[in-house]
């Protein structure tokens, strides 16, 4: 069979165009749609392909998106095509920045593409007519495709399962707006309730939905359902949450925490992150590995949650993505990233690292900058301990263990926040780390930084960035102290 583009990739193409499959208002040589697009392109006529009529309406970085997405679609040899989940996943980042952008210049109803616009690709917020949740409905039902087909759910089965959204079943707000609940259904399954009230945004869930309809590890959230009640969306979860691991990091009357389990929520939140970078169907970017997106159930094993802000990569495709925003809490955030505002998997290892710091210490940073000075962190303060050796300062006095243990996973931690994103390892070096009693390489950081960041990120050491830091002595000092 010859090969040429999906049916999936053809149809698209249809969409960006405004043309049919033979059009004769194409030159004759040109009528079949294919060729035409493909002379284009190779033309480097990229705007060609775009229909006329909605070029001054749809942002510019959008267009470009399409047209990049229609130029790999078309590729001769089939292997570098992408496949139709990477194709529904660029879609939707694209209608998500477009709705963002400008939705008030295109409200709900207005034809794009020659297609009327659904209304679920609009806001979900204060409309809560009958044609908006059946809009909502559709979209919940039909992206996971025929392999994944999300259950609906009656509102009434999610109160009952919630016993009407009691306190008790409370597990706290994760973002303005969004609150989880533990839930047991009618037939005993346990599960977790994610509660979207009408303040929160339906970009948030739509991503979230789009992702994890299409993933499946045991350290991830596996998502089974929907329902929609008015302004409310509610998405079900296959797991019966405990607490959230923020939470009993804090709470120093807990004694739950020793460091087998510590260490086993480590190791699953770095396997979840491994996959999501490298094996699952896409390449994603979570964006927010933060002690209170990590889920514990009754054994205290680990959930990576909230994937509202994650990112995809294309598979074989380059592996950052420019963001137009920050999000999140500034102190975890890569230098890189508040930098240059370019988002990649080494952003995930140096959240990572952070986690690991909180972990291990017992200490949220927000607890941590709350009781110390505006000159000391908590990065901070596991660097310098860790290299006058003096690293029973900052761990948990709640753990008792061994201690080599316990300092081999801060070095791996101390690797995972350096400056220089080239410096970090990817998580599938950290998971072999984490997994075995290889020798490791000495953390040191570079002076990279800008003034900028110099300035307004309170998150890297001081020590440093200091004129006077003497990489060669501390190396020095390091090997004698952890010899390889």
């Amino acid at each position: 069979m010859a090969a040429g583009p999906s049916y999936g990739s053809f149809t698209f193409l249809k969409v960006l165009s405004g043309k049919q499959a033979v059009d004769s208002s194409l030159d004759e040589e040109h009528w079949g749609l294919v060729n035409w697009a493909q002379e284009a392109l190779k033309g480097g006529r990229l705007k060609q392909i775009v229909d006329h009529t909605i070029t001054d309406r749809i942002l510019p970085k959008c267009l470009r998106e399409f047209a990049r997405l229609a130029d790999r679609c078309l590729c001769s040899n089939p292997k570098q095509r992408p496949t139709m989940a990477e194709v529904v996943v660029c879609l939707e980042s694209v209608l998500t920045l477009q709705e963002k952008a400008n939705y008030t210049l295109h409200p709900p109803g207005m034809k794009i593409f020659g297609n009327k616009v659904p209304m679920f690709l609009s806001s979900f917020s204060g409309d809560n007519s009958v044609g908006s949740k059946r809009s909502l409905e559709l979209y919940f039902d039909t992206i996971g495709g025929e392999d994944r087909i999300l259950r609906r759910f009656e509102f009434q089965t999610i109160v009952v399962a919630t016993e009407n959204f009691s306190e008790t079943n409370l597990i706290s707000p994760l973002l303005s707006g969004v609150y989880i609940y533990k839930g047991r259904l009618q037939n005993g399954q346990g599960v977790s309730i994610a509660r979207h009230s009408s303040g929160s945004r339906s970009e948030y869930y739509k991503n979230e939905v789009a992702l994890l309809v299409k993933l499946e590890h045991e350290n991830l959230l596996k998502l089974v359902g929907y329902s929609i009640e008015e302004t409310e969306v509610f998405l079900v979860y296959e797991f019966a949450v405990y607490a959230r691991l923020d939470r009993l990091i804090d709470d120093h009357e807990c004694t739950l925490l020793d460091w087998n389990k510590r260490n086993k929520i480590i190791l699953g939140v770095a396997r979840a992150l491994l996959y999501l970078h490298q094996h699952g169907s896409f390449r994603i970017i979570h964006n927010h590995v933060y002690p209170k997106n990590i889920l514990l159930d009754e054994s205290l094993d680990p959930k990576l949650s909230s994937f509202g802000f994650a990112r995809c990569l294309s598979i074989n495709g380059a592996d950052c993505i420019e963001e137009e925003n920050i999000h999140g809490s500034m102190v975890f955030i890569a230098p890189e990233v508040h930098q240059t505002l370019l988002l990649s998997t080494k952003a995930d290892v140096y959240c990572f690292g952070a986690l690991i710091s909180e972990t291990i210490s017992g200490c949220t940073r927000h607890n941590y900058m709350v009781n110390h000075t505006d000159n000391d962190t908590l990065t901070h303060s596991v660097w310098t301990n860790w290299v006058k050796g003096t690293s029973s300062n900052i761990i948990d006095p709640r753990i008792h263990a061994h201690s080599s243990s316990i300092t081999r996973v801060i070095h791996i931690g101390l690797l995972c926040v350096q400056v220089d994103p080239a410096d970090r390892p990817t998580m599938e070096e950290v998971v072999g780390m984490l997994t075995s009693n290889s020798s490791l390489p000495l953390p040191l950081q570079k002076k990279s930084l800008s003034p900028w960041i110099r300035e307004k990120s309170s998150d890297v050491p001081k020590i440093l960035l200091s004129d006077d830091y003497d990489s060669g002595a501390v190396e020095d000092f390091l090997s004698e102290l952890c010899p390889r």
